[in-house]
């Protein structure tokens, strides 16, 4: 009777703990190395990530072109967004041939969330945001995304 209990516990143990397939961060530079890491977001200061064996160094929009957190499920990739000359790291949604991204600004009591799209390319285009203001029309940002499905006609018709 023993013996059945310490089984029966034994199988209960076992079914209790899920598998980590991996547990690694990674980084991709911007010669297109693929780095496993860890990635830290300190209170004050720079993001970080660190190599095994390795120092610790910042996550340089310069140097690195794309990251993922594992245990958020989080995809960042370095874009310039617009018109705009300097780049920054947006959230990845829906990764493709036509790419979705989101970033969300948070002033303290509110937060705005602003969407972007881009093709096979790393300038993306304002689709929506959550704020009052959108610089482009919506017929604007209709013709921008209908342009990029343009050579799929049956997803643009």
């Amino acid at each position: 009777m023993k013996t059945i209990y310490t089984f029966c516990c034994c199988v209960l143990v076992l079914f209790t703990f899920k598998a980590q397939a991996q547990t690694d961060d990674y980084v991709i530079t911007v010669k297109g190395d693929t780095l496993k890491c860890s990635i830290s977001f300190p209170l004050i200061g720079p993001s970080k990530y660190k190599v095994p064996g390795g120092e610790s160094e910042k996550l340089d929009r310069n140097k690195i072109k794309e990251y993922y957190i594992t245990r958020k499920d989080l995809l960042k990739r370095v874009v310039f967004m617009g018109d705009k000359t300097k780049s920054d790291f947006l959230e990845v949604v829906e990764n493709g041939n036509i790419s979705l991204y989101k970033i969300v600004y948070n002033n303290g009591k509110t937060s705005t969330v602003e969407w972007y799209v881009g093709k096979a390319s790393d300038r993306v285009s304002a689709l929506k945001t959550s704020g009052l203001f959108l610089r482009k029309s919506r017929k604007d940002r209709k013709d921008d995304f209908a342009e990029m499905l343009q050579d799929k006609p049956d997803v643009y018709n």
